[in-house]
């Protein structure tokens, strides 16, 4: 599974306007396969501005970018160039999700830290 995080900050004075385009566009996101899941949170900042976050699971890295090269994807709330009149600052960042248990999970990254041919080395018998 793949997260993604999109993270942004939402102008001032266009809060509302922003909360209905999130609205709408988590609503079509949960019509696209293999997305999982869909949330939406905001933080608000001392000097009033407000940061929202995108989360969204993928079944896997396939999904999440057939849907990121969808023709209706393209231009559609937050997955566009930033032109967005209603934020700014936008970041996206993609996780892998560790689903074997955790040692496991830790066991097989560290794994593939290693060049194959170290690994080779490490298993071939010494003399």
């Amino acid at each position: 599974m793949i997260l993604r995080l999109l993270t942004l900050r939402v102008r001032a004075g266009r809060e509302a306007a922003f909360l209905e385009q999130a609205d709408q566009v988590s609503a079509w996101a949960k019509t696209i396969p293999g997305l999982r899941y869909v949330r939406v949170a905001r933080r608000v900042e001392p000097d009033g501005s407000q940061l929202a976050l995108f989360v969204t699971e993928w079944q896997d890295a396939a999904s999440l970018y057939a849907w990121n090269e969808h023709p209706e994807t393209i231009g559609r709330g937050p997955l566009n160039d930033g032109s967005d009149p209603h934020w700014d600052d936008a970041q996206v960042t993609l996780w892998e999700v560790m689903d074997a248990p955790l040692r496991q999970a830790i066991e097989r990254w560290e794994a593939s830290l290693v060049p194959p041919e170290a690994q080779r080395a490490s298993t071939e018998p010494r003399n």
